[in-house]
């Protein structure tokens, strides 16, 4: 699956459908950074993509860096709407 999502950022880097669809089968392979850079990209290109923050922020953990998930988690609550 990897590949061909390859194939399909290399002629159009910018599909942020393909960067989401990467996230999970690097997310699959045990690959955390690859994973987090590609949910880190679709999140900075599509502000409605707020629910990825949580992700982000597991991924951050994962890698043993507590602090860069806390950051992620709190940012992901002020993007909240209100209950």
């Amino acid at each position: 699956a990897l590949k061909r999502i390859a194939v399909g950022l290399q002629q159009d880097p910018q599909d942020l459908q393909l960067r989401f669809a990467s996230g999970f089968v690097y997310m699959g392979n045990g690959h955390w950074a690859f994973a987090e850079q590609a949910f880190r990209s679709v999140a900075g290109q599509l502000p409605q993509a707020a629910n990825l923050r949580p992700l982000i922020s597991e991924l951050a953990h994962r890698q043993g860096r507590p602090a860069d998930a806390a950051t992620h988690r709190a940012a992901g609550k002020s993007d909240s709407p209100p209950t």
